[in-house]
């Protein structure tokens, strides 16, 4: 799966509920539903997309180039792939093959988790001391040294490992 069919399908979820989401949140949302996937899912990933470490956290920059459109205002409709076969958000929505299953539950976990949160609450829990991309974006303790560093796959499972 791709970032950009996530963020679609939290979007989507989003509107369905009438509690929109912002770019900075929906980030932020993204970065916690890959790590969620990961440590249920023996650190396989929710999406194959690079993680990079901004100022204001973990960003996907194709998903966040795809939704800068709309500036820290709430996103109105999801966005789907511009590059490959368009993604069918129904049928993922009602695919019962149990692969699908375990992503819609991450991404929706994740969604009830923060949802009615703050983004600067989002972005105060991805800066945690210690953790992936404090890691990587204040590389030997210097700040803003990773700055647009790759969050890696084995930074995020040593710092949310269980």
């Amino acid at each position: 799966m791709k970032a950009i069919q996530c963020a679609a399908f939290l979007v989507s979820h989003a509107c369905e509920n009438n509690k929109l989401i912002s770019n900075l949140q929906l980030q932020k949302m993204l970065f916690f539903a890959q790590v969620d996937y990961m440590q249920k899912h023996a650190w396989n990933k929710l999406f194959d997309d690079e993680i990079h470490a901004w100022q204001y956290g973990p960003v996907i920059p194709y998903v966040y180039n795809a939704y800068s459109r709309y500036g820290g205002s709430p996103i109105l409709r999801p966005e789907f792939s511009l590059d490959e076969t368009p993604f069918d958000i129904e049928s993922f929505k009602h695919d019962h093959e149990q692969h699908s299953i375990d992503m819609r539950a991450s991404l929706e976990s994740v969604y009830a988790e923060w949802v009615d949160r703050p983004a600067w609450a989002l972005v105060a829990e991805s800066h945690e001391k210690g953790k992936a991309w404090d890691r990587v974006y204040n590389r030997d303790e210097k700040e803003a040294s990773g700055y647009g560093d790759v969050i890696t796959d084995e930074i995020i499972k040593e710092t949310y490992g269980c």
